[in-house]
């Protein structure tokens, strides 16, 4: 692989990672900017009204703390995911999103 076709691949694999965080990162500043708390927006388990948080979840943070210990495992996590695997990342990424969403809905406790 020459130089060129490795720094596009790396960049590629950086394009949606990097959207993802920032899309995090907007909505946790959204929150405090606007003075609003996402929270009902998580999952609740077992309850009808929590599926929901299947799908709005994972861009739901505590706080800052929370964001920041969560955006580099993302980022490097995604990155390799779409560095090593670019033919299936997007349908492994997705068959994650929403089957750990699943799973916690159908067995954490309530909280």
């Amino acid at each position: 692989m020459n130089k060129i076709s490795e720094k596009k691949k790396v960049i590629h694999s950086l394009l949606f990672p990097l959207f993802f965080i920032l899309v995090l990162w907007l909505i946790k500043i959204s929150e405090y900017v606007l003075n609003i708390h996402f929270y009902k927006l998580g999952i609740y388990p077992r309850e009808i009204y929590g599926l929901l948080g299947i799908l709005t979840a994972p861009f739901i943070h505590n706080d800052f703390n929370h964001l920041i210990n969560n955006t580099i495992p993302i980022l490097v996590l995604m990155f390799t995911t779409f560095y090593f695997y670019r033919k299936i990342a997007y349908k492994v990424l997705f068959f994650t999103y929403i089957t750990s969403g699943i799973w916690v809905w159908i067995m954490a406790r309530s909280a």
